[in-house]
């Protein structure tokens, strides 16, 4: 969304300071910046470039996302400048970058943001910014209009049955291990390792995902743990190929 007007995504196309991103249902998106950072978008999700800038009197880089509705997931390339930022902001909390992978959910009728770090640490304060909680690696912390909480170990990686195997039915199955004090899980397929291009994700209860309609290549699938808080957990990644003749 540019001045307003909405123009569908295509790869490869320059955005700019001001730009909206809007993933609809099973839409997916990663932004790719100068310096090989990325923001990737999974569905229903809504993402404002509030700033991309070079400041010229510190020769410093100041990006700065506003994340709307739903969820965002950053791999930020090292800062050798100490004067750059790199902030995912919401109505609640600001999760200022210190060269890390990480990720933000913000439900807006909660009013709630929750940071999960996997790599590096993030810096989360209120947006008023009168408190500041460091997350390192393997932990996360929860926003909400009354505060910030202290930062909690993440669950760890649930274990997939017989991951590396041939998928050839007519749907791409995959079969978890339970992990104490998982509320949920979170179950995602790519084209690539790095989960640029991201072809399908699922939310589950039971420890089953099922992805339909996946055409014949070569996969890779990350599956996490859920807590009641809502925070990720730690992934479990694997490659897998699909083939599938067709009934």
């Amino acid at each position: 969304v540019r001045g307003g007007e909405a123009t569908p995504v295509v790869k490869g196309m320059t955005l700019a300071e001001g730009d909206i991103v809007e993933t609809g249902l099973n839409g997916f998106a990663t932004l790719v910046l100068p310096d090989a950072s990325q923001v990737s978008l999974p569905s229903s999700s809504r993402i404002r470039l509030a700033r991309l800038r070079q400041v010229p009197m510190s020769d410093s880089i100041d990006r700065r996302f506003t994340l709307e509705q739903g969820k965002s997931e950053a791999k930020v390339t090292p800062m050798t400048n100490p004067a750059s930022r790199f902030l995912i902001t919401t109505p609640v909390a600001v999760a200022a970058v210190r060269g890390t992978q990480f990720r933000v959910t913000y439900t807006p009728e909660d009013l709630k943001a929750v940071t999960t770090v996997t790599e590096g640490k993030v810096a989360v304060g209120r947006v008023n910014g009168f408190e500041e909680v460091l997350v390192r690696a393997n932990y996360g912390a929860i926003a909400t209009s009354t505060g910030v909480s202290r930062a909690f170990e993440l669950l760890p990686a649930p274990g997939v049955d017989t991951p590396e195997r041939l998928q050839n039915e007519k749907a791409v199955t995959f079969r978890l291990k339970p992990v104490d004090g998982a509320d949920k899980y979170l179950v995602e397929i790519a084209t690539d390792a790095g989960f640029v291009d991201r072809v399908g994700s699922q939310e589950i209860t039971d420890l089953v995902a099922v992805f339909e309609g996946v055409p014949n290549g070569h996969y890779f699938v990350r599956a996490y743990a859920v807590d009641s808080l809502g925070l990720v957990g730690r992934p479990a990644q694997y490659a897998f190929e699909r083939v599938f003749a067709g009934p």
